[in-house]
């Protein structure tokens, strides 16, 4: 094994970990796509609603507001409940609302099929 693929190894495995561990990180290794500073900031927000709800045992409620196409859907929706899902304790239920009922059967699509894909269960074995 060439020492350039040992080196790429090694930052697949530390992706993957960090992906356990915050949302944007999960953004990166599950969906492949980056994080703008916006995107992060949500991420970090919403991580620490789930952290509130995991640890503390206080649950709480957050309003996003951002303008169109600033990927609110992509990051909250689809992203934060995938990553939720593997991090929660059963149990628990996740709700997202959205505006019409198709708008929220294509992303509980996504979500199941985020949860149901390779990556993700190299990230959360144990869920499904």
């Amino acid at each position: 094994m060439a020492i350039s693929d040992i080196g790429a190894a090694i930052v697949e495995k530390a992706k993957k970990e960090a992906a356990k561990h915050d949302s944007a990180s999960f953004a990166r290794y599950v969906h492949e796509i980056e994080p703008a500073a916006h995107h992060k900031l949500i991420c970090s927000i919403c991580d620490s609603v789930l952290y509130d709800l995991i640890e503390r045992r206080k649950p709480r409620r957050v309003m996003i507001l951002a303008p169109p196409g600033s990927a609110k859907s992509t990051y909250v929706t689809h992203n934060f409940a995938s990553f939720a899902l593997g991090k929660i304790p059963s149990g628990y239920n996740i709700g997202v609302g959205t505006h019409t009922d198709d708008f929220s059967k294509d992303w509980s699509r996504r979500v199941r099929n985020t949860v149901t894909s390779e990556r993700f269960q190299e990230v959360f074995p144990d869920v499904i």
